[in-house]
């Protein structure tokens, strides 16, 4: 009997962006640095994340007064060479904040697609589970990222978030 292993790799993506106040045709940007939290339970070993890039980068677009979207391509890695099944699970937030205020508002209309399907977070917990999918080299996974409508007015907004990914091999690997 094999013994029972979880090992949990995360890969974050925070992004912020600022809304500019005012009328007219500004520009604005958001960056988004990824970077990777491990966890490991039992001792556990064998897979892995890797994003495609360091550093993903979008434009505010005035005529449809939203960020474009944003693609983020990540490989899931068996480190080992051997078969893996594996489910992914991403914890998404986002939210917006008006200046002057302490408050932060929650970013609606966001919409995501994993792999070219669209996903919804849990009204609950904000997360998505997907799987399990299965490998036993790497495994090419792509996450869209769609920005609500977010119009340029005369209040200056700071919006920002994350999205958590995990991959989590199953009990049986």
């Amino acid at each position: 009997m094999k013994d029972k292993k979880k090992f949990l790799f995360i890969l974050l993506f925070f992004f912020s962006c600022n809304v500019i106040a005012g009328l007219g045709s500004r520009t604005g940007e958001v960056t988004i640095n990824p970077s990777v939290k491990i966890v490991k339970e039992n001792g556990a070993s064998g897979i892995e994340i890797v994003p495609d890039k360091k550093v993903y980068t979008t434009i505010y677009d005035v005529s449809s007064a939203s960020f474009l979207p944003l693609s983020m391509g990540f490989n899931v890695v068996s480190t080992k060479k051997t078969d893996i099944e594996y489910t992914l699970s991403l914890n998404v937030q986002n939210y917006c904040r008006e200046e002057g205020t302490k408050d932060d508002k929650k970013m609606t209309g966001v919409e995501y697609q994993l792999d070219g399907k669209a996903v919804t977070p849990s009204i609950i917990t904000n997360e998505i589970t997907k799987g399990p999918f299965k490998t036993n080299s790497e495994k090419w996974h792509q996450l869209k990222y769609k920005f609500p409508i977010l119009q340029q007015d005369n209040t200056f907004k700071t919006c920002y978030g994350f999205i958590g990914i995990t991959a989590q091999l199953s009990n049986s690997y």
